[in-house]
């Protein structure tokens, strides 16, 4: 590594000193110029040789084109419906989900819950306190009440 580093060091002071020295050096020396040559110039303005084509219509009509819509206009009578009043927004705070558990027998999930402060253990389908326990998911349930169906994450 300490050799790396001299060698580096050592390219770099070559260099400076050779570039520094009053020897003649041809690398370092600017291109002389031929007097009919012109610098390369990157920002030049060059001619353009696209041809414009000027076969589209007149943006700007300066020509009015003749109306062809329909001078009779037959509105109909317009109805809007009548909006129904909102639903009032539907808690299911009533109904708590703690976890499940897996029967002895028959391996199926049991949904342990929490309805209305009473301790309820639900399989699919069954039903407690008008409480249908529809689909049981580990981290939630879906349950139905009263026509409603919703979900119950566990808490």
């Amino acid at each position: 590594m300490g050799a790396m580093v001299l060698i580096v060091w050592g390219l770099i002071i070559y260099r400076v000193f050779n570039a520094v020295s009053e020897e003649s050096n041809d690398e370092l020396r600017p291109v002389q110029r031929l007097k009919g040559d012109e610098a390369f110039n990157d920002f030049s303005v060059k001619a353009d040789t696209t041809p414009l084509l000027l076969n589209y219509q007149d943006p700007f009509r300066l020509v009015k084109q003749p109306d062809t819509a329909d001078k009779h206009i037959h509105l109909a009578a317009v109805t809007r419906p009548v909006a129904e009043a909102p639903k009032p927004a539907f808690s299911w705070d009533f109904i708590r989900y703690s976890g499940y558990t897996r029967s002895a027998g028959n391996k199926k999930l049991l949904a342990v819950m929490t309805i209305n402060g009473q301790s309820a253990i639900l399989q699919e389908g069954e039903t407690a306190m008008q409480v249908k326990l529809l689909k049981n998911y580990q981290d939630s349930v879906k349950v139905a009440f009263k026509g409603r169906t919703g979900y119950i994450r566990m808490q």
